[in-house]
């Protein structure tokens, strides 16, 4: 008898159809210069303990850097995947299971990672929500192609968390379409649609099937989620967002299969709302603050 997750193939790096060439040098300013703004925005990337270069062959160059934060007590990995539109699905995805992989390994001991196992958590915001939710449902296949991956992880294994802040996760529709299907309000504050249309047609070329579940998570149907061992999920959304329609609807399929979540929508949250506001907001600097202290507060108790 096949069950749902049999039904479900292993993510790959293949060949296909690209965009036109043109078009292509157009996604790699255009998010090139998007990734420097962000960067401006969020400052620099300081405060990390170690910086490991990972050898990931085929899926593109990649760090993996450590972070000790004292709220947790927790060893906080961020892994700088390799960027579409250079390396497109599934390469961040399947760079970030080997980061994790390798996190738990004889090698990263060596290097000071000291990882326990059996308490895992994985998080992200945005596009790294979307990454986050993808590779939670990876590793909870227990049967079916897929099940190599959490079978390739320590036996004593164990994810106690997700979480997921303002996610993507509904790619196999427009981001047009799904701008337009929100609030007013929500379409006048989300991220403008060229922005969004550019990193999402970066990511996902022609080639891509946008159905998949490691592509848009709200595709997996309750059913699938039923079988498979989803970890306890944290999803927070922003009022003033409309990707926190497809959170809502991907929060109420993990809660239908019978898997435990934790979902608020901050009222006036904008995308970009767990980021340290720039002087000036204490709205902002509030909700910025609230976000990370229910996080850290589901941690410890996910810890302990």
């Amino acid at each position: 008898m096949t069950t749902e997750q049999g039904r479900v193939s292993i993510p790959t790096v293949k060949d296909g159809e690209e965009w036109p060439f043109l078009f292509r040098v157009y996604l790699n300013c255009v998010t090139w210069t998007l990734r420097q703004l962000v960067s401006f925005l969020t400052g620099p990337n300081e405060g990390h303990d170690l910086e490991v270069k990972i050898n990931t062959p085929g899926l593109g160059a990649g760090d993996y850097s450590d972070l000790k934060p004292s709220q947790t007590g927790a060893i906080v990995m961020s892994v700088d995947y390799a960027k579409a539109p250079s390396y497109p699905y599934p390469h961040a995805l399947l760079q970030a299971y080997e980061a994790l992989r390798w996190a738990l390994t004889s090698s990263a001991a060596r290097e000071g990672i000291h990882v326990d196992p059996r308490r895992v958590v994985i998080g992200g915001n945005s596009a790294g929500g979307n990454l986050t939710a993808a590779l939670s449902l990876l590793l909870s296949f227990r049967s079916g192609p897929c099940s190599i991956f959490r079978e390739s992880l320590p036996l004593d294994f164990k994810q106690v968390l997700h979480f997921m802040l303002y996610p993507s996760l509904e790619l196999r529709l427009p981001y047009d379409l799904r701008l337009a299907r929100s609030t007013i309000d929500a379409q006048k504050h989300s991220l403008p649609a060229w922005m969004a249309r550019a990193m999402e047609q970066s990511y996902l070329p022609p080639r891509i099937c946008k159905d998949e579940i490691f592509v848009s998570p709200v595709a997996a149907s309750v059913d699938l989620l039923r079988e498979l061992d989803v970890p306890p999920a944290i999803l927070f959304t922003g009022s003033l967002d409309c990707l926190k329609e497809e959170g809502f609807c991907y929060a109420q399929n993990l809660t239908k299969s019978g898997k435990e979540v934790t979902f608020h929508e901050f009222e006036g949250g904008t995308h970009g709302f767990s980021v340290k506001p720039q002087e000036g907001s204490a709205e902002a600097q509030i909700m910025y603050e609230e976000c990370w202290a229910r996080i850290c507060h589901s941690l410890r108790d996910a810890f302990s």
